[in-house]
């Protein structure tokens, strides 16, 4: 199912990933959002439309290209004129390392925050981006995309919160080497040599970032274990007799035959699981997708 379905909508306990991110924003009270769409866009416009149904309004900014997420930001300038969050559409965050995020935001002349999570895995962080602190350890003194060699243990999580100054940064940063894209890691550095007080905010809870199907798996687990539920089977979804089911999250119209044992799986909508043993699997697009080794997230 890569390629058809945007990292937003990803299915999380039935809710797409998106819904989850609006319904935090909205319980700080924040209820003005621009949603920036590419590939598959109207995907996600048809899934949250205006917004209403969350009790927001939301409009939508086009990036044409694939050009990285600092090109992605800059298609809201006109747009937000006021300081603003940033949400990466392909991560989850806790609603307190939402909340912690703008207290620290709203600390008397800080131009930006930064969510970050202290990380004893280097390869964590060289898949994201590590961030150096200043020697009195109150504000950001370097940034760096996917680092070979990091001298930080903190590893950005995919949220920020900037003042429109950012923008003037974006338009100062060129082409990135490592990918030969506009990179926001990139912007964030020249917006802190601008003099920008740029500070961070702590994540307390596990982040996701959704790059591949284990850790859709996980998220999933993750969010099941925090509700208490032993598992989530949608009230559409059909079950045979006899079936096992532990700790597995069944979407709706999906249908697990008799004699099925699932062990920690997903099974998307309208899926068709058979008679069988299964363990750390996703069920979608008619494929199952083991998460017991590495392999690409089912959205695109």
């Amino acid at each position: 199912m890569g390629g058809v379905l945007p990292k937003a909508l990803l299915p999380v306990m039935g809710q797409p990933l998106i819904a989850w991110q609006l319904e935090a924003l909205r319980e700080q009270g924040i209820v003005e959002v621009v949603v920036v769409i590419g590939h598959l866009g109207d995907r996600i416009a048809d899934t949250i439309g205006d917004g209403s149904k969350f009790g927001m309004q939301v409009t939508y900014a086009e990036q044409v290209s694939r050009d990285g997420i600092s090109h992605a930001l800059a298609c809201v300038e006109g747009k937000v004129e006021r300081p603003f969050l940033l949400l990466l559409g392909d991560i989850f965050f806790a609603k307190g390392d939402l909340e912690e995020l703008l207290r620290r935001f709203l600390k008397p002349g800080t131009d930006g925050v930064l969510a970050v999570k202290k990380e004893d895995d280097i390869d964590k962080i060289r898949k994201n981006y590590c961030v150096e602190m200043s020697p009195s350890g109150d504000t950001v003194r370097r940034v760096v995309e996917k680092p070979e060699d990091p001298r930080s243990s903190w590893k950005g999580t995919g949220l920020y919160a900037f003042s429109p100054d950012i923008f003037d940064a974006i338009r100062r940063t060129g082409r990135s080497a490592l990918r030969n894209e506009f990179e926001l890691t990139d912007a964030i550095q020249v917006y802190i040599d601008m003099g920008s007080c740029v500070r961070t905010s702590e994540s307390k809870a596990p982040d996701f970032n959704l790059s591949e199907a284990r850790d859709l798996l996980e998220l999933n687990l993750f969010v099941l274990r925090s509700q208490g539920q032993a598992c989530y089977v949608a009230p559409t979804a059909e079950t045979g007799d006899p079936v096992q089911l532990d700790r597995c999250v069944v979407l709706s119209g999906a249908k697990v035959e008799s004699g099925a044992q699932l062990e920690e799986c997903l099974v998307f909508e309208d899926e068709r699981v058979v008679a069988g043993r299964y363990r750390r699997t996703i069920f979608v697009g008619g494929k199952m997708l083991s998460c017991e080794t590495s392999s690409p997230a089912p959205g695109g």
